[in-house]
């Protein structure tokens, strides 16, 4: 690691009034308008230390990779101020009353705002909304709204919770929009969970109109309900898509009208659907849709481009209008389903598009690997939900500076952030040796300390032959 002090002016403040935050952070809180956000989204207090200092403080706490209790109890290496205590953080956590949704939301509305200011060209395709979920897995019994859930990646139920998650992709970036936590019901309907079990889970009593009474509410929704919720907030807010992507989770009539009504049919529909005994209307009668394949395989073509064969049906489903895409891979004799509401979309383009989607896993891949994204302990419901949504919050945030920085990764976009954060903590640590040897240097020269500090500041030649001295005999400190 090579520390830096970039500019005199760092010493004179940590020697006049202490910085509290990592200047990167600070500039990320007043680009992204934080305290803006945090207004609208209601989540104020009166007294005690503001919330944008304790969000600003969350941030960069995920982004170091450490624990609030570390973090408070190493006071990490004076980043921490010394007024703040570590209940200052559970309590701003595990308050029912903080619409994190709202926060969220405003995160990636002034990210996109920054994207048009700046400039920022598109990929050169319409927008996307994206469905998708991910399992939390949890290692303790205790948690509130707790249960099994099966997870698809290792075939096997796990304790946990599923985070359903509404994101937006603009041609270039991904970034969460919304997200929500369930679990399920289990076929004995007691969540797969013994007695014991379920009498040992945290509880704790909310106000009816409280954000956090809702989103505990939200645990025990079907899926496809809260999605559609999601979309409306985003399109009220101006957050806007031309297509709606999601799995054969999602296929449900119902969810399809929903979003089909929204703006006067201005959304379309992209996902997979099965295969099996659903009755379409097709050539004036009702075929499944193996049926549908029967009629129609010898005529199928070929794609080249994609490896498959392919052909495709126009149908009617309770009254909605439907272009199915029946796919057939390599040697396979199955058939899949790519189901659309725009009837003028060709296969290349609808194969293309749904294949966007998968862009949320990797934002589930790096949001759990380098933002520590269901790693919360806090038994408190509010507390998982405000740990899901800066996990979240901190990825947009991290995608703004990847998208208009020279990074190929996430992954080396958070290691050069936390490098620079790990550097400007080590300066925090080696300041004040400094400070004391420049102090008795000035006595025994019989030189006025101030008056020093301040000529340093204003530069010089001098100045910068005693900063590159420093800046040379900075990387030693790593060793101390």
């Amino acid at each position: 690691m090579n520390a830096k002090l970039d500019k005199i002016c760092e010493l004179s403040k940590f020697l006049c009034e202490k910085e509290g935050l990592g200047q990167k952070i600070v500039a990320v809180g007043r680009e992204f308008r934080l305290s803006n956000i945090m207004q609208m989204a209601g989540i104020t207090k009166q007294q005690g230390v503001p919330c944008s200092v304790l969000l600003l403080y969350l941030l960069l706490i995920r982004i170091l990779d450490v624990s609030v209790f570390r973090f408070y109890k190493e006071k990490w290496y004076g980043l921490l101020d010394e007024g703040i205590g570590k209940n200052c953080f559970y309590r701003f956590l595990t308050n029912a009353s903080y619409n994190w949704r709202g926060l969220l939301l405003g995160v990636a509305k002034q990210f996109l705002r920054i994207v048009e200011r700046r400039g920022g060209e598109s990929g050169g395709t319409p927008d996307f909304y994206i469905v998708d979920d991910t399992t939390l897995e949890k290692t303790g019994r205790h948690f509130e709204g707790l249960s099994r859930v099966y997870d698809h990646t290792s075939g096997r139920h796990v304790l946990g919770y599923k985070m359903l998650t509404l994101s937006y992709f603009d041609g270039k970036s991904t970034i969460p929009l919304d997200c929500s936590l369930h679990r399920e019901k289990g076929k004995k309907k007691d969540y797969s969970l013994s007695a014991e079990e379920r009498k040992g889970l945290f509880r704790k009593k909310r106000d009816a109109d409280s954000a956090g009474y809702k989103r505990k509410k939200e645990l025990d929704k079907e899926k496809t309900q809260v999605a559609l919720e999601m979309v409306r907030r985003s399109w009220k807010r101006w957050i806007r898509a031309a297509y709606f992507l999601a799995d054969s989770w999602f296929d449900g009539i119902d969810l399809i009208k929903g979003l089909r009504e929204i703006a006067g049919s201005a959304l379309h529909v992209i996902c997979m659907t099965k295969n099996g005994n659903r009755k379409y209307e097709y050539m004036g009668r009702r075929h499944a849709g193996k049926e549908i394949v029967a009629m129609n395989e010898r005529q199928a073509k070929t794609c080249r481009q994609y490896k498959c064969r392919y052909f495709k049906a126009d149908v009617v489903f309770e009254g909605v209008e439907l272009r199915l895409f029946f796919i057939q891979y390599g040697k396979s004799n199955e058939w899949h389903i790519i189901l659309t509401t725009d009837r003028a979309l060709s296969f290349t383009k609808a194969f293309e598009y749904y294949q966007i989607r998968w862009n949320t896993e990797v934002m589930y891949r790096e949001s759990k690997q380098y933002l520590g994204l269901g790693k919360c302990q806090s038994t408190d419901f509010d507390a998982q939900i405000a740990d899901c949504t800066l996990a979240l919050a901190t990825y947009t945030m991290l995608t703004l500076y990847k998208r208009f920085g020279n990074y190929e990764t996430m992954g080396a976009l958070f290691r050069q952030m936390q490098g620079d954060l790990m550097a400007l903590t080590l300066w925090q640590r080696i300041l004040p040796v400094i400070a004391q040897v420049m102090y008795r240097l000035c006595r025994l020269l019989g030189a006025d300390f101030e008056q020093t500090m301040r000529t340093l500041q204003a530069g010089g030649h001098e100045a910068d032959e005693i900063m590159n001295y420093i800046s040379l005999t900075a990387p030693f400190a790593q060793h101390e």
